[in-house]
């Protein structure tokens, strides 16, 4: 039975652009230009634009960037965003590079949930993807998570060069630590696509194989499943060979203002100027429209990502 369009309570908000990872399929660099500080949106124009946002029914909010922990302010901004009781659920995702250092910021936080990208535990295999020498670091950050009481997951992008053996290192990696590990389909950055969704079909129907996975129901866009022996379990991202966009409740504010009703879309409304100028009539106006707008396409607007560091992954 049609259950009907999905009330909107998801946004994601991205507050940076900038990133100290070199990941091919987020920002590749011959296209990149990073938001200058007069286009960044600030501290209290975030606060702002999320406020409206949750005066019309939005209850879950993510912090993204580019790096979101490499923003100067972001222990501010967490802040912030923490003292709007009517959110209820507030998560951060960051690539973990200096998840140990800013630790205390999410600790004097309400945001109790961080997802972690981490797309394999060889040392040489990081580095040559991500361009830093950070592997060390980033399993640091994530122990220290663990052990201060946040909630963790591990995605893992399913790029070209990820094999079996990768993916099964970082399943082991989170069933120790009692994580969920998701595997996702890199969406079609830059022209990606055939050979990321052929990397993304073979790590799951290996893994399917070798671990006897138990099919769980979704964890929102996630197809989950429990893995035998371990209290972590599996998830699969799959946007093209197995879509999910009629379901899908999720807004997306890039650090540039920009409002967008899906990630494929090829534009957006710019909430820069009303946000700048104060005018929240206008901002909640916007947010409005995204809403109704979004719960009335019934699947995916656009069909390219051009730079997932710029619209906030």
């Amino acid at each position: 039975m049609d259950s009907g369009p999905p009330t909107i309570r998801y946004l994601r908000v991205s507050v940076t652009d900038r990133c100290n990872l070199r990941c091919p399929y987020c920002a590749p660099w011959r296209d990149r230009t990073s938001a200058s500080r007069a286009e960044l949106l600030t501290l209290e124009e975030i606060d702002a634009a999320v406020r409206e946002a949750a005066s019309l029914g939005i209850t879950k909010v993510r912090v993204t960037g580019g790096e979101p922990l490499a923003r100067a302010d972001v222990g501010m901004l967490l802040a912030a965003l923490s003292s709007i009781d009517s959110l209820e659920d507030l998560a951060l995702t960051t690539n973990g590079t200096l998840l140990r250092a800013r630790l205390p910021d999410l600790l004097a936080s309400r945001f109790r949930r961080v997802n972690v990208h981490l797309d394999t535990l060889d040392p040489a295999r990081y580095q040559a993807l991500c361009g830093v020498a950070a592997l060390d670091e980033v399993v640091a950050g994530i122990d220290a998570a663990i052990d201060a009481g946040l909630r963790l997951k591990l995605n893992a992008v399913c790029e070209s060069g990820l094999t079996l053996a990768d993916a099964r290192d970082l399943v082991r990696f989170a069933g120790q630590r009692g994580i969920d590990v998701r595997f996702i389909e890199a969406m079609p950055v830059a022209g990606a696509g055939a050979g990321e969704r052929e990397t993304a079909g073979r790590i799951e129907t290996g893994l399917r194989a070798e671990l006897g996975l138990v099919d769980e129901a979704r964890d929102g866009v996630a197809r989950m499943f429990a893995i035998p022996g371990t209290a972590a379990r599996l998830g699969f991202i799959t946007p093209s060979h197995a879509r999910f966009c009629a379901g899908c409740d999720k807004l997306r504010l890039s650090c540039r203002g920009i409002l967008r009703t899906c990630l494929f879309a090829g534009g957006g409304v710019d909430l820069l100027p009303s946000l700048r100028a104060g005018d929240l009539a206008a901002t909640r106006a916007a947010f409005q429209d995204a809403m109704v707008r979004k719960a009335a396409l019934g699947g995916r607007e656009g069909c390219e990502v051009s730079t997932m560091v710029g619209i906030g992954g």
